[in-house]
């Protein structure tokens, strides 16, 4: 994202526009994997699940430290999470499945490993409400 992407200078010049207020923006490899090099078969169960067991890692560790090392808002309206093709899978089952946490969630060319809609958000009128 940040070599091909350059959300770097899409943010400044948002910034500068006055579009955008101050914000933290992480940028996490979103493979929970011990080896999380894109080497052989990045298909493979194990990589694969990589994926979802980053929504751990993101809740229990890194949201954490951020709030810790940085000076944040903590609440939900405060929040969001966003990505392209695998991240914006995982931003939508980990933005919708954690309401409580995320107010923005989106999803950009989403990668087909989101969850199926009624896993996903089994009670649609619960995002409408928050």
């Amino acid at each position: 994202m940040v070599k091909g992407g350059t959300p770097q200078i899409i943010l400044d010049n948002l910034f500068a526009e006055g579009k955008i207020k101050p914000m933290i923006v992480v940028l996490p490899n979103g493979r929970a994997i011990k080896d999380d090099r894109a080497t052989g078969n990045i298909m493979a169960p194990d990589k694969v699940q990589g994926f979802a067991t980053f929504e751990r890692d993101l809740l229990d560790d890194l949201i954490p430290f951020i709030e810790k090392t940085y000076p944040t808002f903590t609440d939900r309206e405060n929040r969001a999470i966003a990505g392209l093709s695998m991240g914006g899978g995982q931003s939508l089952n980990f933005g919708l499945g954690n309401l409580d946490k995320f107010a923005w969630v989106g999803g950009f060319s989403s990668a087909p490993n989101t969850k199926m809609p009624e896993v996903l958000v089994p009670n649609p009128k619960k995002p409408r409400k928050n």
